[in-house]
């Protein structure tokens, strides 16, 4: 069975819609202040931030690198 999209499509997918998302949160930075409860988060930004560490979590363990501390990471703002 062919893929309905490639490995390198999908890569330039994710990498303009996180682009997209961050200007999006930059450029309104009230947004990330909003209540969210998705993933045990309070706010938007601590979505983010659970999404980030998501895509990283992955992308470490399929480099077959160490795991990083989460508790280590900065919470924000998005610059961080």
């Amino acid at each position: 069975m062919t893929p309905a999209i490639t490995l390198e499509e999908l890569l330039g997918w994710n990498d303009g819609a996180s682009k997209f998302w961050k200007a999006h949160l930059e450029a309104n930075p009230e947004l990330l202040e909003l209540p969210c409860d998705i993933g045990g988060t309070a706010n938007v930004q601590g979505l983010v931030r659970h999404i980030w560490g998501v895509e990283l979590y992955w992308g470490r363990k399929i480099a077959r690198l160490a795991p990083l501390d989460r508790a280590k990471a900065p919470t924000g703002p998005l610059d961080v």
